[in-house]
């Protein structure tokens, strides 16, 4: 495989591009499948919101600091 393949599917796997596609995948379904949509909504703004504060974050930043080694 490519770099740039490689890179873009590894992009789409990691945290904040792949809550971007489920809530434009709500957005989407909004009018076909109303719950469904409403869950995914939820769901992705929940999971952003808590990729977003510092709790998080530094938690998963110490993690990543501690199974390398200097």
């Amino acid at each position: 495989m490519s770099w740039f393949i490689t890179n873009l599917i590894a992009a789409f796997l990691l945290p904040p591009l792949s809550l971007l596609l489920l809530l434009v995948l709500g957005i989407l379904l909004i009018y076909r499948r109303p719950v469904l949509a409403r869950w995914l909504l939820i769901a992705s703004f929940a999971l952003l919101w808590l990729c977003a504060t510092p709790y998080f974050a530094e938690g998963g930043l110490h993690l990543l600091e501690t199974r390398t080694s200097p």
